[in-house]
């Protein structure tokens, strides 16, 4: 689904859906794993109200208050709203989930208008990286590319990858059309003063999904220069990730000369 193809009420729909979908989460240590012993409740946003009948606005704000902090930052402004709900539109159309962590406590991204509008610019900076659809992603492709072009220390592969791009000549298909499924969520920190303290990345592969390893093994093998050729149709093949998508990108091998 396209960034513009998301409307008012399905974005209302998809937080509700994640309400109902993040009920029961514990808090998450630094590390992204679940922390049993925590005698403090996360509350999770998805639309209103949290899981346990708290709003989630007002939950955030008696964090910032219990801190004590000389400056706690005003909600957010109408149009740090309208930032903050167009960032989450960017997520939902990437595919990555997003949250925030408040002095401990994990909240959807909804309720980040408690934080203010500073604290919501690094959510939306965050956003504008990710693609929302193909052709996005493949004119992100081409930036990074090209970026690795200019290094001095490049692999012969990216070298090979960018003059077929140059040349119009490369497919991204979804990581998922070969059975490979990740999960991930972007969680960004605050303390409970409001003090930006950066994110964390978490990914998972659900039980049913096939290994990136078993298509190396199996199907996208290495060459001895460094490249992966796919032996069912003779390309060159490369597993990428970048804006919050998973993508095989496909080229022909070049000529000889």
């Amino acid at each position: 689904m396209s960034f513009s193809a998301i409307t008012e009420s399905g974005s209302r729909a998809l937080l509700l859906l994640r309400q109902a979908q993040n009920i029961g989460q514990s808090r998450l240590d630094s590390r992204g794993n679940s922390d049993a012993l925590s005698t403090r409740p996360s509350i999770i946003y998805g639309g209103s109200v949290s899981s346990d009948g708290t709003n989630p606005v007002e939950a955030i704000r008696e964090i910032l208050r219990n801190s004590r902090a000389e400056n706690i930052p005003a909600v957010a402004s109408a149009s740090g709203q309208a930032s903050l709900q167009n960032a989450l539109e960017r997520f939902a159309a990437s595919t990555l989930d997003v949250k925030i962590e408040v002095g401990g406590q994990l909240f959807t991204a909804a309720a980040a208008g408690a934080l203010g509008d500073k604290n919501i610019g690094f959510i939306t900076d965050f956003a504008d990286q990710l693609v929302t659809n193909d052709e996005e992603a493949l004119a992100k492709f081409g930036e990074i590319l090209e970026q690795s072009a200019a290094r001095g220390s490049r692999s012969l592969a990216n070298d090979i990858f960018y003059d077929a791009y140059r040349a119009g000549n490369v497919e991204l298909v979804a990581a998922s059309e070969f059975g490979i499924e990740t999960d991930r969520t972007k969680t960004f920190i605050f303390s409970a003063d409001g003090t930006f303290f950066g994110s964390r990345a978490q990914s998972n592969n659900p039980a049913a999904s096939r290994a990136i390893g078993e298509l190396y093994e199996t199907r996208f093998l290495l060459q001895d220069d460094g490249t992966r050729i796919d032996v069912e149709t003779g390309r060159h093949a490369s597993y990428v990730y970048f804006g919050g998508r998973d993508y095989f990108a496909f080229i022909n091998p070049p000529e000889d000369t």
